[in-house]
C-alpha cells in the first residue's frame, strides 16, 4: 500500500466517523496529526471545525425558517410555530411581573383567536410588526427572591 493509498484510507475512515484514536492506532500514526486532519476535513466540508460556530449558523437558519413559517405558513403551521416559539421564549425570559405575564397571556390568546379566524389585520399577524426583546420587561432582581 502506497502512502497515497494510506492517506486515502485514513481520510475515508475519518469521513465515516471512525474516532481519531482508533485511526491513529490502526495506522501507527500520531494522534494529533490525525485530529488535525479531521479538523481540516470538517472545515472543508462544513466551513468550520468548531461545533459552536456550526450550531450558531443552524440557529440563524432555524430562526429564518420559523419567521417564514409564522409570516407565510398555513394557519396550522402558524399556530404550531407561534406556540413553539412562545413556549421557548417564555422559558428564556425568566421571571416576569404578574402584570406582564397576564398581558402576554392575553396577547397570546388574542393572537390564536385571530389566527383561527384568519384576521390578517390583527396586530399579532401583521408581518410589518417587529418584535424587540426590549418589548418584554424582565425582573432584574435575584432569582431566589419572591416578590409575591
Amino acid at each position: 500500500m502506497t502512502d497515497m493509498d494510506t492517506a486515502t484510507v485514513i481520510v475515508n475512515l475519518l469521513q465515516l466517523g471512525v474516532p481519531t484514536t482508533i485511526v491513529a492506532k490502526a495506522f501507527n500514526a500520531d494522534e494529533l496529526e490525525i485530529k488535525g486532519l479531521q479538523a481540516d476535513l470538517r472545515v472543508h466540508h462544513y466551513g468550520s471545525s468548531e461545533i459552536a460556530e456550526l450550531l450558531q449558523g443552524l440557529m440563524f437558519l432555524a430562526y429564518e425558517q420559523a419567521k417564514n413559517d409564522i409570516l407565510n405558513g398555513t394557519p396550522t403551521i402558524k399556530t404550531r410555530m407561534v406556540a413553539l416559539v412562545l413556549g421557548k421564549g417564555l422559558a428564556l425570559v425568566g421571571k416576569q411581573s404578574p402584570e406582564e405575564f397576564e398581558r402576554l397571556r392575553a396577547d397570546m390568546g388574542a393572537l390564536f383567536v385571530d389566527m383561527k379566524t384568519g384576521d390578517l389585520n390583527s396586530p399579532g399577524l401583521r408581518p410589518d410588526d417587529e418584535f424587540s426583546p426590549s418589548d418584554v420587561e424582565v425582573d432584574a432582581g435575584d432569582e431566589g427572591d419572591d416578590e409575591t
